[in-house]
């Protein structure tokens, strides 16, 4: 209706709020402790082309290699988006659909999985940690384990697959599933008996 009464001044726009608030997003200072990472992955807002947007949305993500770095990058990215949508006059609710803390595999534990990695047919190489820069619910579990005194791992089982993860193509070649079940069943055997 701001069309309509020739008062664009009196619009607040939200695509510029939301484009404002998308590209300072990546603006944010990276962090000396260690990785950090922003993404905004879709947005859009607005309902015609000679309307002034009055509704926009951003969905993205932050990372950090730690949890405190993950709340870092949150807590700016809190920063950027108010401030994005105070300089357009417009209101904002930010929403998190979900986050995982950090976690550290216990070096006695992933010292019995790589062993037991070895003899297990298809296995042909193990690396004893590796900085994947992701995050995984995972953690959580892995987390809860460790804080009523039992021990924690991360494995993962690579695969050949034609894309990245989080693409279209990605796919998993399924013999790597019958490797995993493998390892980890020889896992569980063998903590059985060495108890860790």
């Amino acid at each position: 209706d701001v069309y309509k009464r020739q008062k664009p001044e009196e619009g607040k726009n939200a695509n510029l709020a939301a484009a404002a608030a998308t590209q300072n997003l990546y603006g944010i200072s990276r962090h000396s402790d260690g990785a950090t990472r922003v993404n905004v992955g879709l947005m859009g807002g607005g309902t015609a082309t000679n309307i002034v947007a009055e509704e926009a949305f951003i969905e993205g993500e932050v990372r950090g290699a730690t949890t405190e770095l993950m709340e870092y990058m949150e807590d700016r990215a809190h920063t950027v988006i108010e401030s994005a949508a105070a300089m357009h006059d417009c209101e904002v609710e930010i929403g998190v659909e979900g986050k995982a803390p950090s976690a550290r595999s216990d070096d006695a534990l992933a010292a019995i999985v790589g062993g037991v990695s070895e003899g297990v047919e298809g296995v042909t190489s193990i690396l004893e940690s590796d900085d994947l820069g992701g995050s995984e619910d995972a953690t959580y579990l892995m987390q809860h384990v460790q804080d009523c005194g039992g021990l924690a791992a991360y494995v993962g089982v690579g695969t050949d697959h034609p894309g990245g993860h989080h693409t279209r193509t990605f796919d998993v070649d399924e013999e790597t599933i019958r490797i995993a079940v493998d390892v980890l069943a020889a896992s569980v055997d063998r903590i059985a008996t060495e108890r860790p």
